[in-house]
């Protein structure tokens, strides 16, 4: 389990955000190469987990198929199911090795392709978020302490596509998203003070955001 906080801050402090980071006590360094990253999100037909993000419940579920890279639609992947109570998450992940897309297929044939390389647990859970709502995308830097307690997330160029209106993939009609950029810093959920104290510096004070629900509420 992983303690995590994420905000938004405007696009023209991520270079004081960056400095910030690079000259931390915690001696905070890329960690991975900078990728693009994309997620189809799935729901219940009454966006149950869109409402419960909104309403701020503490213990939800959100379940969305992850790829990185520039290909516009879902090539091998993982299905994961994130977890939340709270501040405190985890993830559980299937690795789905054949691209669950092909020219020409609806959501109905995608749905059926992720299902059926998923153990029975996580099919279960898919099965009771049966509506790609969302196709959202964006690039990702990476950092992490020197003592690699404390991970970094550093999110921009963000693009969203709506889904509940389609029964074929969209990604030509964006939505009209507001421009920000997000920081999530991450820890094992023992470093839950450590990850605290090391935010308390930070020269931005970020507004509280999850790339879903925006994509929903804007769509």
């Amino acid at each position: 389990m992983r303690f995590e906080i994420k905000f938004a801050y405007p696009p023209h402090f991520e270079g004081e955000v960056r400095n910030w980071l690079l000259s931390h006590s915690c001696v905070f360094s890329q960690a991975y190469p900078v990728r693009r990253v994309q997620n189809v999100y799935f729901d219940t037909f009454d966006l149950q987990a869109f409402g419960e993000n909104l309403a701020g419940i503490s213990r939800r579920s959100k379940v969305r198929f992850r790829w990185y890279g520039e290909d516009s639609l879902l090539p091998a992947g993982t299905l994961e199911i994130k977890n939340k109570h709270s501040q405190l998450g985890w993830k559980d992940s299937c690795r789905i090795e054949t691209a669950p897309f092909q020219a020409g297929d609806s959501w109905r044939d995608v749905r059926r392709k992720i299902r059926s390389a998923l153990p029975r647990d996580m099919r279960l859970v898919f099965d009771e978020h049966p509506q790609a709502t969302l196709v959202n995308r964006y690039t990702r830097s990476y950092l992490e302490s020197r003592d690699q307690l404390l991970r970094v997330t550093l999110d921009s160029e963000q693009e969203m596509f709506d889904q509940t209106c389609s029964q074929f993939p969209n990604v030509s009609r964006r939505t009209n998203i507001p421009d920000v950029h997000v920081l999530e810093l991450k820890c094992d959920a023992r470093h839950k003070q450590l990850a605290t104290q090391a935010l308390g510096t930070c020269p931005v004070r970020g507004s509280r955001f999850s790339k879903y629900t925006v994509g929903i509420e804007l769509r």
